[in-house]
């Protein structure tokens, strides 16, 4: 049996134009995420986010879906970037040895559709 080297996630956590960021440190985490019938959970990994805001996610591989705990109670994610670029219904794919830099998770209150 041949081990495949894991990958890296890394980036921050921003709060939403208007949005006051958290002082209770919220985890960010990664979940596997397969296409098909549903989703299945392989492995969560998680990461304290750091005063900064900033996370690093290691030891993951393939797509993986972010999403963030210990946010204010009506928060969630709005949007998920790469360098600037939203990201797909918030996949990213973790190649082995990969490192994935940029990450921007912006959470906030969802705006009240009428």
């Amino acid at each position: 049996m041949s081990l495949v080297p894991t990958g890296t996630v890394r980036g921050r956590v921003l709060p939403a134009s208007g949005g006051v960021a958290t002082s209770s440190g919220p985890a960010v985490g990664s979940l596997l995420w397969i296409d098909g019938d549903g989703f299945e959970i392989v492995g969560e990994r998680e990461a304290q986010v750091s005063a900064d805001m900033s996370f690093e996610l290691s030891g993951i591989l393939g797509p993986r879906r972010l999403y963030v705990r210990g946010v204010p109670t009506g928060w969630s994610v709005l949007d998920v970037r790469i360098n600037g670029t939203s990201v797909p219904e918030a996949d990213i794919e973790v190649g082995p040895a990969q490192t994935v830099d940029g990450v921007e998770i912006i959470v906030g209150r969802r705006p009240i559709e009428r």
